[in-house]
């Protein structure tokens, strides 16, 4: 799956691979997650191919790149202002190193954990 892009040189491709890097990189920074949800079954793929293996999922359509994200949280008091705050760092993140996309971000909040 891909997004392209012409220029006068040539064409771009930007893989779906690369937007989950770009999604986990600003997750990693994010001082409200404790760390992505992984699954069961995720968590035994883990073990034969651990870097490169991301619960982010991405979908690339026409018009626009849909990101869905499990995350565990810091316990805070207000979640849905938190998931907010999480979607508008990973579009700010997406729009800095893909221009003129369009992006629906769903933060899933999978618990909730003390520091």
């Amino acid at each position: 799956m891909r997004e392209e892009f012409s220029t006068e040189l040539g064409h771009i491709r930007i893989y779906s691979s690369v937007v989950k890097q770009i999604v986990n990189t600003s997750i990693q920074k994010n001082p409200y997650i404790k760390r992505l949800h992984f699954s069961s079954g995720l968590k035994i793929l883990r073990f034969f191919r651990p870097s490169t293996l991301l619960p982010i999922k991405v979908v690339m359509a026409k018009d626009k790149i849909k990101v869905k994200v499990p995350v565990i949280v810091y316990y805070e008091e207000n979640i849905s202002e938190i998931a907010g705050k999480i979607q508008e760092e990973i579009a700010t993140k997406l729009q800095e190193h893909i221009d003129s996309v369009n992006f629906e971000i769903d933060v899933d909040i999978r618990g909730i954990e003390g520091r």
